[in-house]
């Protein structure tokens, strides 16, 4: 019995460890996305970047002579879960390039709470009555923060970033509970380089019709970008496949509300960089509302 309990938490720390690395990599990409799609645009930011983190990915697993033993419903499953994931990237994206980024920051990292309920509801697991306590918490919080006084004291959402974060975490989290079957089946490598090869053509078909109606306001400015652009494209690529590689370890070892959670704690950092470089000034309501979800946030990882 002692074994069994000691398993248990040696595994759950090195899950907690996988989470925290993504998570720092998740905040500081975050502001580097904000700062690349209000220069380049959200479809080209998301879909070079993530070009970059798939070859990055495919390196890795190449140099991990990995195997790749896929199923049928493997790749029906992944497929779809691209579907999500893809959806997610532009929503949020989007989101960040809409801002406030200390706004859209806490909306999005309640995508860790929704992969808590996602993966009660999908895959069977069961948080504590604690952890349950933090859902309610943290979603109050994200709201408040988004909320802003107008004329009269009434309160309003802060532009249409929110609702892109909010569309972001729904479906991230389909994708991020999802995710944990098929990484413990065939491998958290294996599984992302697939679904990151699905995410690829869905957002680079979007590009192209995009693309190819001018008169759509989504389609990217014409012409080359600076060196500045580059390197911010080859960072965000780079920073999102250490997020995600170190998500999926650490899906491969705990439960995928734990991860999700801790994952999303990261976006505190964005805070920090929208206040700081942003010149954002958050209302005592909105930093209230952040607090609130921190505390949710705690209490989900109890």
């Amino acid at each position: 019995m002692h074994s069994l309990q000691s398993t248990i938490v040696t595994v759950t720390t090195t899950g907690v460890g996988w989470g925290l690395l993504s998570a720092l990599a998740l905040g500081v990409n975050s502001i580097l996305v904000a700062v690349s799609a209000r220069r380049v645009g959200v479809l080209r930011t998301t879909a070079v970047s993530i070009v970059i983190a798939f070859a990055l990915l495919v390196g890795w697993a190449l140099v991990a002579r990995l195997d790749f033993d896929l199923r049928g419903r493997d790749w029906l499953v992944l497929s779809s879960l691209a579907a999500a994931a893809a959806a997610a990237f532009l929503a949020s994206y989007r989101a960040l390039q809409l801002g406030p980024l200390a706004v859209v920051s806490p909306v999005s990292a309640t995508n860790g709470l929704m992969t808590v309920v996602f993966a009660f509801a999908f895959i069977g697991e069961r948080p504590s009555t604690v952890q349950w306590c933090g859902i309610p918490l943290a979603a109050a919080g994200a709201v408040l923060a988004s909320l802003r006084s107008g004329t009269g004291g009434r309160l309003s959402f802060v532009g249409a970033g929110p609702l892109f974060a909010v569309i972001g975490v729904a479906t991230g989290a389909i994708s991020n509970a999802g995710l944990r079957v098929p990484i413990r089946e065939i491998g958290p490598v294996q599984a992302i380089l697939v679904q990151r090869a699905f995410t690829i053509v869905y957002i680079w078909l979007l590009l192209l019709v995009v693309v190819a109606a001018p008169g759509l306001r989504m389609a990217p400015r014409a012409g080359r970008g600076s060196r500045l652009d580059v390197a911010l494209l080859g960072t965000v690529g780079l920073l999102d496949a250490v997020s995600f590689l170190t998500f999926a370890r650490g899906l491969a070892v705990a439960p995928a509300w734990l991860i999700g959670m801790l994952s999303q704690s990261g976006r505190a950092i964005a805070v920090v960089g929208g206040v700081l470089l942003f010149r954002e000034r958050l209302a005592a309501h909105q930093w209230g509302g952040i607090a609130l979800l921190a505390g949710g946030l705690v209490l989900a990882i109890l």
